[in-house]
C-alpha cells in the first residue's frame, strides 16, 4: 500500500515539473499531457490519497457551521 502511494507522489512531483516546464517554455502540448496525468492521478489515485484528509476536512467544516449557527 505505502509503495503505490509513494508511486502516485513521484507522479505528481513529475507532473508539476512536466507542467512547469511547459508553462515556462510555452510548449503548451506538454502542459496538456500534464493536466492529462494530473486527471488521471485524481481517478485513480483519489481515495489512497485524499480521501482522508477530505474526510477530515469535512469534518471540521461541519463541527465549525454547528458552532456558528449555535451562537
Amino acid at each position: 500500500m505505502k509503495k503505490r502511494a509513494f508511486y502516485w507522489k513521484i507522479l505528481i512531483v513529475l507532473d508539476v515539473g512536466l507542467f512547469l516546464y511547459g508553462f515556462i517554455y510555452k510548449n503548451w502540448v506538454l502542459s496538456l499531457v500534464a493536466l492529462g496525468l494530473i486527471l488521471m492521478v485524481r481517478i485513480f489515485a483519489y481515495d489512497l490519497l485524499f480521501k482522508s484528509f477530505d474526510e477530515k476536512w469535512d469534518e471540521r467544516h461541519r463541527n465549525y457551521t454547528k458552532k456558528k449557527e449555535g451562537n
